[in-house]
């Protein structure tokens, strides 16, 4: 469909977010086709063009903003502590260094 200059088509379809980057397609592919690394592009495309679903959206809003998907607490820590883990920090700093626009 990119091919055939329908590229807005493309980003704006839900399709593109039903690939599981399982590569059984393309070690199935007989031409040797990349196409999982076909379907990141085009997610990434997708992204950067505005059209990510609600739940990518949310996903890269709690990443810019805490760091991590999941928010790690003190209770996280002490049931780390118990199984002998170590802790991890409940804030991540760095973040602001790979996001510094948000």
């Amino acid at each position: 469909m990119t091919l055939y200059g329908l590229k807005e088509e493309v980003l704006t379809s839900d399709f593109i977010w039903l690939c599981s980057t399982c590569y059984a397609c393309q070690e199935r592919c007989p031409q040797g086709v990349s196409i999982t690394e076909f379907m990141t592009l085009l997610k990434n495309m997708a992204i950067n063009a505005g059209h990510a679903p609600a739940g990518i959206r949310a996903q890269l809003k709690l990443v810019k903003g805490e760091g991590r998907i999941y928010p790690i607490d003190d209770f996280d820590n002490k049931k780390r502590n118990k199984a002998g883990l170590p802790p991890l920090p409940t804030s991540c700093g760095a973040i602001k260094e790979l996001f510094p626009c948000q």
